[in-house]
């Protein structure tokens, strides 16, 4: 009782006050106090809520700019984020249409605001036409966009230094190191298209990867 007394506490300020400097942060309140009282629905809600208020382009930013509020900017990309995969969660449970397309929604606002993981789903989703019709253009104009391939670049250098650091392999050259290395090269032959490369030191150091 006492979790949604307090959010309704800080709802009911939002509430009159929706476009103030700090109505985003007692709305953010409102859903940690529902996520210790355990109301998932609530907070599932909540998250919608804020997002709805305070999207990029809503009246709160108004003669704001989301480097003035970076804590707000923030909780506004993990919503769509949390929100987007809940649904995508919910449509691989259920194998329904309509999940499919309302995580394909939340994918797309996530997008649009740069989150390069949301804009990788998104590619997956297009190429199985799942939620969007199929469309391989679409998947590739998300993935050749230059923070996926920087995220997917990330990860795939990870996995070599891990690989690397286990001595997961048996041997030098790129039959013994496949497993990670076909797909960085791959990435690194994309991403050689679209912009500008020059190799992480990390790898230069890695003496025993040889072509």
């Amino acid at each position: 009782q006492r979790y949604t007394d307090a959010a309704a506490s800080y709802r009911a300020s939002v509430d009159r006050y929706p476009n103030h400097e700090r109505a985003p942060l007692l709305q953010m309140q409102a859903i940690e106090a529902y996520k210790k009282g355990g109301f998932a629905q609530l907070v599932l809600d909540g998250k919608k809520e804020f997002v709805e208020r305070y999207r990029l382009g809503s009246p709160f930013w108004a003669g704001r700019t989301p480097g003035q509020f970076p804590l707000v900017a923030r909780e506004l990309k993990t919503n769509l984020t949390d929100l987007a995969q809940y649904y995508h969660a919910e449509a691989q449970r259920s194998r329904s249409k309509p999940d499919y397309h309302e995580a394909a929604r939340w994918y797309r606002k996530a997008a649009d605001t740069g989150d390069p993981q949301a804009m990788g789903f998104l590619a997956v989703l297009y190429l199985q036409g799942t939620g969007v019709p199929k469309d391989a253009s679409q998947a590739r104009a998300w993935i050749e966009d230059g923070r996926v391939l920087t995220l997917l670049l990330s990860v795939s250098v990870a996995c070599v230094a891990l690989q690397y650091a286990l001595h997961f392999r048996t041997g030098h050259g790129i039959l013994q190191w496949g497993l990670s290395v076909v797909p960085l090269v791959l990435l690194l032959s994309l991403a050689s298209k679209r912009m500008p490369l020059r190799a992480p030191r990390a790898l230069v150091y890695l003496g025993d990867i040889s072509f």
